[in-house]
């Protein structure tokens, strides 16, 4: 008498191809002793089947319009057929026993807990196992990779309402839980984390102590007042804007490349332990002081709408583009930034601007100082000059062959001044036009508008 199988040890797997322009698909191998067994094809062009196997290695291969026999490309395990091509091998009831172990004796060193407000959840996941509990009753997901890859998993609930996911896995490395409406997230136990992204979300707070390994954090757009990053050594960027943090210390982050911290309640700043630094963005928080004598490697340098006194920049010989707009300067020293391409300084109080020595400048916006002479003869490469309110009289442009918008409003040209601007304005054509703005000076009516017009400009007045 044979003995009865037990279906319970039998798992469901499937296989799915896609070929849009194929009449006929079908899998056949050594579980169906290599007789093919059709696929059904749906209308985005796959072609699929779903069977039950019990635990083994299987071989198969894909048959194309009833001829053609081919390997799975979406299958990388393969072994030579023993005439020349391969088969595709298929592992079954190894990855389950491996998640249920995991599941089992690694919950608490692989767990990750969230509680989310949201009717629809995407988590995205670099991992091998993936075990995902969405906390409203639905089956549990077990998800199984052969290798490290990044993965998005998206649950839907049937109402908004509160509901604590969690999950567990193996070599959880990265983690993107953003935009999901979390109000706590707790990845104390994931040590293997090198990347976490749970920006725009309403955390209270967050503890990464343990997560030694991290290299990439963003929590920005959250309500986060502070965090505690001593312990983080490895990171290398950080992003954590809009928050209402007042207290940020880096000093031990000394591997730190990029710092986005703007739009929080920073009083100081101390960066001068971060000699990797090359891109720091703290604009609009309250700071009145900043050095950054000691980031020589900074290429950008963003500090706007603080109410900065003074800033010294010259030191940071890599940089391409400095924004210190709306502070309260009344000196800036660039001319040792001949690497600069884009400088915005507007809304301070500079009384003068020397930029005769960067000669790469593209862009340049200088409006609302105190700036009575501009000399732009050496800035061959300016596409954009705004130096608008400021009690200008005069301005040469015929060396700024490249320019596209001039913005000169609320200065001090008189209508000869007006027209002889006019005349250094270049005639080259540009993909997108020509535009200078001159209204609210005092020769705007009287002047001859048709000098620009005949260069090819177009009067903004």
């Amino acid at each position: 008498m044979g003995t009865k199988k037990n279906f319970a040890d039998f798992t469901e797997v499937e296989f799915r191809v896609y070929a849009p322009k194929s009449r006929a698909v079908a899998v056949a191998g050594d579980f169906s002793g290599w007789m093919p067994l059709d696929l059904k094809k749906s209308k985005d062009g796959y072609w699929s089947t779903k069977m039950k196997l019990s635990k083994g290695i299987y071989q198969y291969k894909i048959v194309f319009d009833k001829k053609f026999w081919e390997i799975d490309i979406n299958n990388p395990e393969r072994i030579s057929d023993g005439f020349g091509g391969e088969n595709c091998i298929k592992r079954v009831g190894y990855e389950e026993e491996r998640a249920e172990k995991i599941e089992k004796n690694n919950k608490e060193a692989f767990l990750i807990t969230m509680t989310t407000e949201s009717a629809e959840v995407m988590i995205g996941l670099s991992c091998k196992v993936a075990i995902i509990n969405w906390g409203d009753g639905a089956e549990t997901e077990k998800h199984h990779n052969k290798t490290i890859v990044n993965k998005k998993y998206i649950h839907n609930y049937t109402n908004a309402s509160t509901y604590t996911i969690t999950i567990t896995g193996e070599n959880i490395t990265r983690l993107d839980c953003s935009r999901n409406q979390l109000t706590y997230l707790n990845v104390k136990n994931n040590v293997e984390l090198t990347e976490l992204v749970c920006g725009y979300n309403t955390l209270l707070g967050l503890n990464v102590t343990k997560n030694t390994a991290l290299k990439k954090f963003d929590c920005s757009n959250n309500q986060i007042k502070k965090i505690d990053l001593s312990k983080n050594i490895a990171l290398k960027e950080l992003t954590c804007d809009y928050n209402p943090i007042t207290f940020l210390d880096v000093r031990k982050n000394t591997a730190l490349t990029w710092l986005q911290c703007r739009i929080n309640q920073l009083i100081k700043l101390d960066v001068s332990k971060n000699l990797a630094l090359t891109k720091l963005d703290c604009s609009r928080n309250i700071l009145r002081s900043l050095d950054v004598s000691k980031n020589t490697a900074l290429t950008e340098l963003i500090c706007g709408c603080n109410p900065i006194l003074s800033l010294d920049v010259s030191k940071n010989l890599s940089l391409t583009k400095l924004c210190c707009h709306q502070n309260q300067l009344t000196h800036l020293d660039v001319s040792k930034n001949i690497e600069l391409t884009v400088l915005y300084c507007y809304e301070n109080g500079l009384i003068s601007l020397d930029i005769s020595t960067i000669k790469a400048l593209t862009v340049l916006w200088c409006q609302e100082n105190i700036i009575s002479i501009l000399d732009v003869s050496n800035n061959t490469a300016l596409k954009e000059l705004m130096c608008g309110y400021n009690p200008l009289s005069k301005l040469d442009v015929s060396k700024n062959s490249s320019l596209t918008l001039l913005k000169i409003q609320n200065n001090q040209f008189s209508a000869v001044a007006l027209n002889d601007l006019f005349g250094t304005l270049h005639n080259n054509d540009t993909r997108h036009g020509k535009i200078i703005y001159i209204y609210d000076n005092p020769g705007t009516i009287t002047c001859d508008q048709k000098i620009a017009l005949r260069n090819g400009w177009e009067i903004r007045r």
